[in-house]
């Protein structure tokens, strides 16, 4: 099994102008004989689980997305650069799982990890929607450039989930593998989630 998510830890980096992740222990063992923590932040903290109701008003929660969609063969596409375009795609297929490597995870921790991610051009968008994927996931922290929702909106508003800041995925060989994408059951429009892969 290869870990896909990243720990989620207080003050990680988060998307600008989300609110920080705290950790907080309200009962500690040496006055209480347990510990209970308190955390707060973002539903989009860390590895995360974007839901078509993220954008769509009208579309499906997390708790409404069913594990069978989340648990299956994924297509692992290398994309080397910044822009990703319909020439880097041509290979996806109906219901597929796509997860795009662009090693953006190595900037985890830096400045600019967030602000000059790699992402998917409009045109790109709209061709994976034609080709009815399921599902999209990536390795950085977002599908569009910054100051820029145009791929959330394409796919959330066609049904299509999308899994961000992933991270390891070059410790996968080959363009096939066994993606598991385990959100909680929130009422929500996003989800942390455990996510990893199953190599043989």
């Amino acid at each position: 099994m290869i870990d896909l998510s990243y720990p989620i830890y207080e003050n990680m980096p988060v998307f600008p102008h989300d609110p920080k992740v705290e950790i907080k222990r309200v009962y500690t063992f040496k006055l209480d004989g347990f510990f209970l923590s308190k955390i707060s932040g973002s539903t989009h903290m860390g590895t995360h689980l974007d839901a078509p109701f993220h954008f769509n008003p009208e579309g499906r929660k997390i708790s409404q997305i069913n594990l069978d969609e989340l648990i299956g063969i994924a297509q692992l596409v290398e994309v080397s650069d910044k822009k990703i375009e319909i020439k880097h795609l041509r290979s996806a297929e109906k219901d597929d799982m796509l997860i795009l490597k662009t090693n953006w995870s190595h900037h985890w921790g830096e400045e600019e990890y967030f602000l000059h991610n790699p992402f998917l051009t409009e045109q790109a968008a709209n061709f994976l929607v034609k080709k009815r994927i399921r599902g999209i996931g990536i390795d950085s922290p977002s599908l569009d450039p910054p100051d820029s929702f145009t791929a959330h909106r394409i796919f959330l508003f066609n049904d299509i989930w999308i899994v961000e800041n992933l991270r390891n995925l070059e410790m996968i060989k080959g363009n096939e593998f066994k993606i598991y994408i385990i959100p909680l059951v929130l009422d929500a429009e996003s989800s942390p989630v455990r996510a990893f892969a199953e190599v043989y």
